[in-house]
């Protein structure tokens, strides 16, 4: 077999198996288990974490972007991000 023939079917198989790999993973159900909303508790909910971290008059938009991920916030238009408080430290 020529060089160049073989590099293009290593091309080829690597872009097949990658290929099949992406279609996996989102026909997964442990997968789209994994990347749904854990919960869609509203804010006014979370009366016991509040309490739990002994701050009951914590400003509930602070408390809410702390629990905001960027992943989550990215995939739901662009919400605030715990990102900077996770910055902050």
């Amino acid at each position: 077999m020529a060089p160049s023939t073989c590099r293009t079917v290593r091309a080829a198989t690597a872009a097949s198996t990658a290929r099949a790999t992406t279609v996996a993973r989102f026909s997964d159900p442990a997968a789209a288990q994994r990347n749904r909303p854990l919960s869609d508790t509203p804010l006014s909910d979370y009366g016991q974490l509040r309490a739990a971290l002994g701050d009951p008059v914590l400003d509930p938009g602070l408390l809410e972007r702390a629990l905001t991920h960027r992943s989550y916030a990215y995939e739901n238009g662009g919400l605030p991000t715990n990102e900077r408080l996770e910055f902050l430290g």
